[in-house]
């Protein structure tokens, strides 16, 4: 479906069904706005997978309606992504990508990549500390969402909690920059316990997240947040320029006794598998192991120490 330069005010939400393209004429030329609807977009129901849904070259404006959501994608898997597009204003999320919890409905599991994407924060008085521009979420299954790429949240002037809060979910985060968040990339929950899916520590556990080629600028509390429960990270090439925090924030298992990497680059870190079948902390004294339980014996090599 192909739209023209114009403004779309809506009072209901989008529901794009199977195999539909919207398209725009540029990010400049055709908005979607929402008159109190939220999401603005969804992209399926998350009810039965779907497939070939595309969200292209427009933008989306939250217009600062509470608790609105900008695209929201529960239901789209293969073949879908959401690409050159700007959303604003969004007091609860600007995009929303949202993996199983547990058994039936595949939801938006390898859906993506989302690239070229912008969001902004130039009026809105509703955000806050529920406020997250990319959330990526769901039960640790082990479904992937194919990567976040080349995307650009600026917070300036607004409180908005998070650039990225990824959940429960695997994807790779590259090639993008985060301003004037609280937090500017949070990997997991500060939370533990619960079931899902996989039985370990879900649905606050977190695996296979990846964060590369990333700038994280002027964040108020933690450009890059590691919560308990998490394993199986790797960043590398990230940088911030907030210099008197921490540019990685690790906090293994145990609260309040974190891994701390000072700012201001991260060539190469990488946390492995904790905290699910023991209750060691995935700091610097954490032994690796394999799937039966033996230690893996690492060699750095030169230039890849622990700083």
């Amino acid at each position: 479906m192909l739209l023209g330069n114009a403004v779309i005010k809506t009072t209901g939400t989008w529901f794009v069904p199977t195999e539909v393209e919207i398209v725009g004429l540029g990010a400049l030329s055709t908005t979607i706005q929402s008159g109190g609807a939220s999401p603005v977009i969804s992209m399926g129901t998350g009810t039965s997978a779907l497939f070939g849904i595309k969200v292209r070259e427009l933008a989306v404006d939250c217009n600062n309606v509470a608790n609105c959501k900008g695209i929201v994608n529960a239901g789209a898997d293969e073949g879908s992504f959401v690409e050159d597009v700007i959303i604003s204003n969004a007091p609860k999320t600007a995009l929303e990508v949202d993996l199983p919890t547990g058994s039936g409905s595949t939801m938006a599991a390898n859906s993506g990549a989302y690239r070229n994407i912008t969001i902004t924060y130039s009026n809105c008085s509703n955000c806050g500390a529920a406020t997250a521009g990319v959330v990526a979420s769901g039960g640790d299954c082990g479904q992937v969402i194919r990567g976040f790429d080349n995307v650009t949240i600026s917070a300036c002037g607004a409180s908005v909690a998070a650039g990225f809060l990824v959940t429960g979910a695997s994807t790779r985060i590259a090639d993008s920059t985060i301003n004037c968040t609280t937090t500017g990339i949070q990997i997991g929950t500060m939370n533990t316990g619960g079931t899902a899916c996989n039985g370990q520590l879900a649905p606050t556990s977190t695996h296979n997240v990846e964060v590369e080629n990333t700038f994280l600028s002027q964040t108020a509390t933690n450009p890059i947040l590691v919560g308990p429960s998490t394993s199986d990270v790797m960043l590398s090439n990230v940088s911030s320029d907030t210099s008197n925090l921490p540019l990685v924030y690790d906090e293994g298992i145990k609260q309040n006794s974190p891994l701390s990497i000072p700012c201001c680059f991260v060539g190469f870190y990488v946390r492995g598998e904790c905290c699910v079948n023991n209750t060691n902390s995935a700091l610097a004294t954490s032994v690796t192991k394999d799937s039966a339980g033996n230690n893996i014996i690492w060699d750095a090599p030169v230039g890849y120490l622990h700083p």
